[in-house]
């Protein structure tokens, strides 16, 4: 063929529409493609739908349930491990228990009962987990008659921090990184001494200090405090009634705030000058 033969055939291409399709090379797939694709829910979900499971029955009967008991007990004494302070990890022990559950694990479910004071601590971590002020009344409404006034002040004494009447969990308890954990105190603190916290001379307090942001100062704000038009309140009123009706433990907690001012004592005086700065 000649050339003109050429050129006609490729006009009469394009005007037939013929669409030309480019060369296409797939790219070889990068490590970190590779890691992406590994670790994401679509794989994880087709792998685990091409797993074979099989049904497992679990029986026992008579002789064989305290058999299987006697397997899995420790044969020294001395090595059980005491979870009742640990209520969380006490809960995830339990269920990885498939066996039918015997008469002494039952009784010792409520472990409210009695005058253990580990017991209690680890009552009121849970029930103080969320970090907001409790009253004592509904904290004491939790644990049977059998736990006296002076045993639930000796626990609370240890995990949590009475705030303008109200208990909430010491911060040492609060799954927070150290910093925060310090930054969580004081706030307690301003409301205890202060009682309204403004929130603009707080974060003028942290903006030089490295890992505390704004935001994480807003999430701290929102587990203890309210937001009202004068500033930042406790989330639950002043119980003054527990204040006059139990002095001790109340001289107890003010003395912990007391060493806490000394403690903070240049976060409160920046605070302080801050505080009369944004009121101007």
């Amino acid at each position: 063929k000649t050339d003109e033969d050429a050129d006609k055939k490729m006009d009469e291409d394009e005007k037939g529409g013929v669409d030309k399709k480019p060369l296409m090379f797939k790219r070889k797939e990068s490590e970190r493609a590779a890691h992406a694709r590994l670790n994401s829910f679509s794989y994880k979900k087709s792998s685990e739908d091409a797993e074979e499971w099989q049904t497992l029955e679990i029986r026992y009967e008579g002789d064989e349930y305290d058999a299987a008991m006697k397997a899995v007990a420790c044969p020294v004494p001395e090595k059980y491990v005491m979870m009742d302070a640990e209520p969380g990890q006490k809960k995830y022990v339990q269920t990885l228990n498939y066996l039918k559950p015997s008469v002494d694990d039952v009784a010792q479910q409520d472990y409210t009962q009695g005058q253990d004071p580990r017991a209690v601590v680890g009552r009121l971590t849970v029930l103080l987990r969320n970090g907001w002020p409790i009253p004592y009344n509904i904290l004491r409404q939790q644990f049977s008659d059998e736990i006296s006034d002076d045993v639930m002040f000796k626990a609370l004494a240890v995990c949590a921090v009475m705030v303008r009447g109200n208990f909430c969990l010491n911060s040492r308890f609060v799954a927070l990184p150290r910093v925060l954990q310090h930054v969580r105190t004081f706030i307690l603190l301003l409301l205890q001494t202060q009682g309204i916290i403004r929130r603009k001379a707080l974060e003028m307090v942290y903006q030089r200090e490295s890992g505390v942001s704004r935001d994480q100062l807003q999430t701290l704000l929102h587990q203890v405090a309210k937001k009202t038009a004068e500033g930042w309140e406790s989330r639950v009123e002043d119980d003054v009634a527990f204040v006059a009706a139990f002095p001790e433990p109340t001289a107890l907690h003010l003395r912990y705030w007391e060493k806490q001012t000394q403690t903070c004592s240049v976060l409160l005086q920046n605070y302080q000058e801050h505080e009369a700065a944004v009121q101007l």
